[in-house]
């Protein structure tokens, strides 16, 4: 036997009419369907949610990756130009341009300030492409051999002269080099 050879006999005993269960029925079927279609859209959402959270934490970690490739590609280059500055000082006062002449206590500061500046330098290209791109490890490599390499000169100037057209090229190409690997585009 089956349950629709008992239903009319339950609906008598009870004294509800067949049409009141039907109704009742098919409203709790079309409120079930509803819950299911309202929790599909919901998880739809949120596993659109998801998806943009993702995005956005990827374009979080690209930023703060792009800052910190800035601020490292700023240090570089502020310590290429401190080189060159220095390099410059002392070019003017071997020609005569500076009237100030090397006075021991501050030639020693800035030789120091110099050194810090060369080892930061030789520091970043050592870690290499962590945050630097390869063309910008390549050329302070490429910088730290030329300057170890020059020949020994007669004079300090003719050092000093050659020194500053390796370290002046160098800023140039990083420059361009920064510039590209930021993104950043100059007209």
């Amino acid at each position: 036997m089956s349950w629709s050879e008992f239903t009319p006999s339950i609906v008598a005993a009870v004294g509800i009419p067949a049409t009141a269960i039907l109704t009742l029925w098919r409203e709790n079927k079309i409120r079930i369907r509803q819950d299911f279609r309202e929790d599909a859209i919901r998880a739809k959402q949120q596993e659109r949610e998801d998806r943009l959270g993702l995005i956005r934490q990827d374009e979080w970690i690209s930023q703060k990756w792009w800052e910190r490739k800035a601020s490292v590609y700023s240090d570089i280059v502020e310590s290429l130009w401190q080189l060159v500055e220095y390099d410059n000082r002392e070019y003017e006062i071997e020609i005569g341009d500076r009237e100030s002449k090397r006075d021991s206590i501050d030639q020693d500061a800035k030789f120091a300030l110099l050194q810090e500046h060369r080892t930061q330098l030789k520091k970043i290209a050592d870690i290499g492409t962590f945050v630097i791109s390869d063309e910008v490890a390549f050329l302070l490599g490429d910088y730290f051999q030329s300057t170890m390499k020059l020949p020994r000169f007669d004079t300090y100037f003719e050092y000093i002269d050659n020194h500053l057209a390796l370290s002046l090229r160098c800023l140039d190409l990083v420059r361009v080099a920064t510039l590209k690997d930021l993104g950043i585009v100059r007209e």
